[in-house]
């Protein structure tokens, strides 16, 4: 076996392993189904072109999501605003159901979902970035740092400040947390 068709079979194996993510990673930052596959094909298509020069000093899922981040932020740049996940709920009218909820709290979750949704849309990418890849893809500060490119230091700034106008927004948009006696605005 060649090298060249060693490094396929390995880029294919990464690829198995890392495509759930990366798209429920584009999705997070698109929210939009489609758009999320396109840029995640194209993730993994410049990834495999480039990947003869791929460095082995960091983890194949951090450099396929640095690739990943600058795709959405040059469609963001080029497309018109996408719609939310939440419209394309409302298109199909699929909506995932737990049966273990009452049905004023399973109003209250759909009411929030939509709230955090569109707070979350609202927060500019510079702080979108660093809070879906903390809290949604669970990624490290070292992580993150190596995904984006900036200092450990700023990505922990960029993840106060993210949390700090997520939460205002969260307030604008009159997202609701439990509470022991009911409801209360976060």
């Amino acid at each position: 076996m060649t090298k060249e068709d060693s490094d396929r079979v390995l880029f294919g194996d990464l690829v198995d392993e890392h495509q759930d993510y990366l798209y429920s990673f584009v999705l997070s930052m698109t929210g939009n189904p489609e758009t999320a596959q396109d840029i995640t094909a194209k993730a993994f298509l410049k990834a495999y072109l480039a990947f003869s020069k791929f460095k082995k000093n960091c983890s194949f899922k951090t450099w396929v999501t640095t690739v990943a981040i600058n795709l959405v932020k040059n469609h963001r740049r080029d497309r018109k605003p996408l719609t939310s996940i939440e419209d394309d709920f409302e298109e199909t009218g699929i909506q995932p159901v737990d049966l273990d909820l009452t049905p004023s709290d399973s109003v209250v979750i759909c009411e929030n979902k939509g709230r955090m949704q569109k707070a979350l849309d609202a927060l500019p990418l510079q702080y979108k970035t660093f809070i879906i890849l903390k809290f949604l893809k669970d990624f490290s500060y070292e992580e993150i740092a190596q995904v984006t490119s900036v200092p450990v230091t700023t990505v922990r700034n960029r993840i106060h400040q993210g949390k700090q106008i997520l939460k205002e927004l969260f307030q604008k948009e009159g997202v609701v947390a439990p509470m022991e006696d009911g409801y209360d605005l976060v």
